[in-house]
């Protein structure tokens, strides 16, 4: 596919319009295609679709993120459809329908011509609308979700292992970091047991191409020796491969050294933050909300500034609702923004994209009066929240995804 639109059939237009018209062409192209290949201006011609479609990827996952989940733009009046913003529907979003959008990726996800960025897209999509996650499972095979991602690192190992250890690592590191930004979406919270089912059935298939991977990155120049590993994406790789390999009861001669690397890089507040940046851009937090998954227009309560109710009936039944009243983290948020935070310091932490930036920007920050943050307060509004997540997921798993 990519090498059929990689193929440049723009000369076919110049025939019979004069050397002018040649000319011009030569200038488009930006290149002197009678001094190239027809072999080598198709290997340009593919190089130039996938930076194309990895500059795209890049704009719809900047689109995406500053959306509420699963909320979507209003149409402006008056604008031509060209111009309206988007996405404005989960048929806009999707145009091609949940199988149809699925298919239609993995297509950009094949070993020859495909591009890894391609799972940097569907953890937007999926991060957004749940929905896309669940539709790109494919049981029992799980191939978009499992066998592509695998031979894209299989590929990338390839690569680096037969190319000079001098050779530089962008394209390695590019390439791990996409597909496991894309498993983090099987760690959602997920009371069905969809993706641990998932990976249990696929963990043969994982486990070598993972230690594989653990093995090239131990070698890497600070990682051999025996004082701590740096925390860097690379630990955090061999943690989530360690997380999947457990969840499929596979014990490896990862085990110890990995365990104590994940308990070395636990970090509470930057997991707090982190789920009080999810809270702010996530849906109406009131557990039994009437409205459909498609329509959810949430709007932050204007006491705590953080967790989004779609109406103020929404926000009335969750203020005193059991197991978790938003009546009592309310206060807690409404303490740490008004009693602790500068207005601008609250209000410039939601614009970091980095949950460790995020986590050290509030970690330096001064209360009003100059004092440190109270980062029990922030730990404990985390783990409030991170219930009210999970209790979330529960209910939709229950009543709407069946």
């Amino acid at each position: 596919m990519v090498i059929r639109l990689a193929h440049c059939r723009c000369h076919n237009l110049t025939q019979g319009r004069g050397p002018e018209a040649v000319e011009q062409l030569k200038k488009l192209h930006g290149s002197r295609r009678d001094h190239m290949s027809e072999e080598n201006n198709v290997i340009r011609g593919i190089f130039a679709i996938r930076n194309t479609v990895d500059f795209l990827i890049t704009l719809i996952t900047v689109a995406l993120s500053s959306l509420t989940t699963l909320k979507f733009r209003p149409q402006i009046a008056g604008v031509d459809d060209q111009d309206q913003p988007w996405p404005q529907s989960s048929e806009d979003l999707l145009p091609a329908g949940l199988p149809g959008s699925v298919q239609g990726l993995e297509n950009w996800t094949r070993e020859k011509g495909g591009t890894s960025k391609v799972f940097s897209l569907a953890k937007a999509l999926s991060t957004h609308y749940r929905p896309f996650a669940l539709a790109l499972l494919q049981p029992p095979d799980y191939t978009f979700a499992i066998s592509r991602p695998l031979v894209h690192l299989t590929a990338v190992m390839d690569f680096y292992q037969y190319h000079s250890k001098s050779t530089s690592t962008p394209g390695f590191e590019d390439t791990a970091s996409a597909v496991f930004d894309f498993f983090q979406v099987f760690f959602m919270q997920d009371p069905a047991d969809t993706f641990d089912e998932m990976i249990r059935a696929k963990v043969d298939e994982m486990a070598p191409v993972f230690e594989r991977l653990a093995a090239i990155i131990s070698s890497f120049p600070g990682r051999s020796g025996s004082g701590p590993a740096p925390q860097d994406q690379w630990s955090e790789i061999l943690i989530g491969i360690q997380l999947f390999l457990s969840l499929g009861g596979k014990r490896t001669t990862l085990d110890a050294g990995v365990a104590q690397l994940a308990q070395d890089m636990v970090d509470p507040v930057r997991d707090a933050v982190s789920g009080m940046a999810e809270a702010r851009k996530g849906g109406c937090a009131n557990l039994l909300c009437p409205k459909k998954i498609g329509s959810v227009y949430a709007k932050l309560c204007s006491k705590c500034d953080l967790i989004r109710f779609c109406g103020p009936e929404c926000q009335q039944m969750a203020w005193k609702s059991p197991p978790l009243p938003h009546k009592a983290i309310c206060a807690k948020i409404y303490a740490l923004r008004i009693l602790s935070l500068p207005r601008e310091t609250w209000v410039a932490l939601w614009k970091i994209q980095h949950d460790r930036v995020r986590s050290d920007e509030l970690r330096s920050a001064r209360t009003v009066n100059g004092n440190a943050v109270d980062m029990k307060l922030v730990t404990e509004i985390g783990k409030t929240l991170t219930a009210e997540r999970a209790f979330k997921e529960f209910y939709r798993a229950r009543y709407m995804f069946r």
